[in-house]
């Protein structure tokens, strides 16, 4: 990804850190007995696949992965300090509010772990492939899927999606694993009971059926949760995104299920440990990862904090300033699925004529060329990356017969894009999306305060009224 996250130390060179109490308790995480440290085997990334059976959650902490998981987990601290920042990985403590405590986990978490089940899987001899969870959301309306898949694909121990919908009313998260090699289909919903076929969502369904014909015409077999003997499903409505999670790490490891409903605040936790003593955080080390210096320094407050930011801004801001960089923020996820190749397929389908756009019959009718496009996103480096990936994507189409390519690509490119990227990043469907988009940005009280405030000293200085 050509847009790298940048992460600011802003606290002075002698200021020491500002922790809670750590022995003080906490509801939901129970401190545990200390261990040896020295016992600690710090190149153990994955479980081993044995422990799986013998539910690893539910072994014990030590007193610094509990010191550690209140300090990441407390609602109290900055949402915005960095836990993780390793390549496209960057993950706030606002990412692990959505794992580890009682809410809706976040994709971009999600995304994190699944990587650590794809290590896992590695580590035990499986080739696996998993999808990114955004991008798949973009495949009811594309008309290529297959050209995310590796060209082993159908050679591979299981291709993995995580899969997001609305099918069935309120948002959901569902898995499917292809077995190509045993020509099986595993269509895997947490909530299967609720419906006569197992599973939540009918187009989906339809999409994989496509997907494994393509990859092997033969007979294949479907699987759903009514069809396995132990078959854990959630009772509380906020633990999908992690029972996604462990029947992907249970399939592709060939374990059979041992966890429950009962086990998701502890399953949680240990996802969350799992992902700080993997990850790194770029430049500074695994900060998190209990067996290290860094680690120690934190809980001991002699570690500055770390925050996604931008150059020159801090978190002493004006109200004005700080509005203006959170919806910069906002804006950064619409950037990044862009560029990730999340709206390709719909935009190569613009491109070839194979998908209708009101933008582009505009573009069309319009003489003088010039279409009004509402000024959705203001940075101009923003603007440029988006504006730069296009341009690969025209270039690479060569059915593309419009001579005005800068017009094009931002009058009609430009707009498709971003409305996709609304539609999936903020999980709605594309006509409000597409509202969203034609309101533009939504100005704070503050900035508009400012703005009058700017105004009115310069109509002062140059003397009217």
């Amino acid at each position: 990804m050509s847009h790298m996250h940048h992460i600011t130390d802003l606290s002075g060179s002698k200021a020491t850190v500002d922790l809670p109490d750590f022995d003080a308790p906490v509801t939901g995480m129970e401190t545990s007995a200390d261990v040896n440290m020295e016992e600690v085997d710090e190149d153990m990334i994955v479980e081993d696949a044995d422990e799986y059976s013998a539910q690893p959650w539910m072994k014990p902490h030590n007193l610094l992965q509990d010191k550690l998981l209140r300090y990441i987990l407390d609602t109290g601290r900055l949402a915005e300090e960095v836990i993780v920042k390793e390549g496209v990985i960057c993950l706030l403590r606002e990412d692990f509010w959505t794992l580890g405590l009682r809410r809706e986990m976040e994709s971009d978490i999600g995304n994190a772990c699944m990587k650590l089940i794809y290590e896992d899987a590695r580590a035990h001899g499986k080739d696996i492939y998993t999808a990114d969870m955004y991008v798949v959301t973009t495949w009811k309306d594309s008309v290529a899927p297959l050209a995310y898949f590796p060209d082993d694909a159908d050679m591979k121990d299981a291709l993995v999606f995580p899969l997001w919908t609305k099918a069935a009313g309120p948002e959901h998260y569902l898995l499917c694993v292809l077995k190509p090699l045993l020509r099986e289909i595993l269509l895997l919903d947490s909530l299967c009971s609720n419906h006569e076929s197992g599973f939540g969502d009918d187009l989906y369904r339809d999409i994989f059926r496509s997907i494994a014909h393509r990859l092997d015409p033969g007979q294949w077999t479907e699987v759903t949760g009514l069809d396995i003997g132990v078959f854990p499903q959630q009772t509380n409505s906020i633990d999908c995104g992690v029972f996604m999670l462990m029947y992907a790490l249970y399939t592709v490891l060939n374990t059979p299920f041992n966890f429950t409903s009962l086990d998701m605040p502890a399953i949680r936790e240990w996802w969350c440990l799992r992902l700080i003593e993997r990850f790194e955080t770029e430049g500074h080390g695994k900060r998190f990862a209990h067996w290290t210096e860094e680690a120690r320094c934190l809980t001991e407050g002699t570690l500055r904090p770390l925050y996604r930011s931008f150059p020159g801004l801090t978190h002493d801001l004006p109200q004005h300033v700080v509005a203006s960089r959170n919806r910069k923020l906002s804006n950064q996820a619409l950037v990044d699925f862009i560029v990730a190749r999340g709206t390709d397929n719909h935009i190569q389908s613009i491109i070839s004529g194979q998908k209708k756009s009101q933008w582009l019959d505009t573009f069309s009718k319009c003489s003088i060329k010039k279409v009004p496009v509402p000024l959705f996103i203001e940075d101009q480096e923003q603007i440029d990356i988006i504006y730069t990936h296009l341009t690969s994507i025209l270039n690479s189409t060569p059915t593309h017969t419009h001579s005005d390519q800068i017009r094009f690509i931002m009058d009609v490119l430009f707009p498709e894009s971003i409305i996709c990227a609304l539609a999936v990043v903020e999980h709605v469907s594309i006509m409000e999306a597409e509202e969203k988009f034609l309101r533009g940005p939504v100005i704070d009280a503050s900035e508009r305060e400012h703005f009058d405030s700017r105004i009115k000293k310069q109509l002062k200085k140059s003397g009217k009224p």
